[in-house]
Order: C-alpha cells, then structure tokens, then sequence
C-alpha cells in the first residue's frame, strides 16, 4: 500500500508551497493599480506576440486575481475595450508589459476614478517646512 504525501508532512511538499507563496506574494506586491500588462493564454504558450495577447493595466487585486482594463486590439494605448467593468484575470497569466504611455494610463485611472488627482482645496492645508537647524 502506497503512502499518500500530504501537504504536512512531505518536507519537499512544503518547501515547494513555501516557493509558490513567495512568488505570489512578489507578483502582488509589483502589480499595483496602473501596472501595464500583458494577458497571455494558456493556449499561447507564453508567447507575448501570439495575436490572443491582450494588453491594458491593473485597477485592483483580490485573492489571486488582477482585475483589469484591456485596449482594443486595433487601438492600444488609445482605446478601451472593457468601459463598463474591470476584468478578473488569474494572476499566473499575467506578465508585466508597457504597451502605452503611462501618462495616458493614470489619465485614465483618474478619469473612471479608481485614483484621485492629489488636490489642495485649501491653503490651511500646506504645511510650511520647519526652517530648524539652518542658517
């Protein structure tokens, strides 16, 4: 009879576990709201020129997933083709992948309001910088 390894006591198991949480948890730390990127499918092969790549950016991450905006393919970089929603995408197909300018990008983070442009609404608010210790 054959012993089943289970996840607690196969040392090898675990270590393998241990890598795999490191490299998610790298993944999301890099992967902010407004990361350019590249969906690659599965059929692709991880080939980034295959034409089923889709390319937009990151406006949220939950639980394993990016959310994300995709371009048209024939406008990249000008045109949405989600308006209404982000899309959930598995964060193991996903790469980092400029395809736009970034100004463009946090435009349009700001425009569907998933950042907010850094604003004064008063001058109370400035604070003056301590001038301490200078001659």
């Amino acid at each position: 009879m054959r012993r089943v390894c289970r996840r607690q006591h196969c040392p090898g198991l675990r270590r393998l576990y241990a890598l795999l949480v490191v490299i998610s948890d790298t993944k999301e730390m890099t992967m902010k709201i407004g990361t350019q990127i590249a969906y690659i499918p599965l059929h692709a092969n991880g080939d980034i020129k295959h034409p089923d790549v889709e390319f937009g950016f990151v406006t949220a991450h939950k639980q394993g997933f990016h959310f994300c905006r995709y371009w048209r393919k024939e406008s990249v970089g000008q045109e949405l083709r989600t308006t209404a929603n982000s899309e959930a995408t598995p964060d193991d197909l996903l790469v980092e992948h400029v395809s736009a300018d970034q100004v463009v990008v946090e435009e349009l983070l700001v425009k569907l309001e998933y950042t907010k442009p850094f604003q004064v609404t008063r001058v109370s608010d400035l604070r003056p910088i301590s001038r301490e210790g200078t001659l």
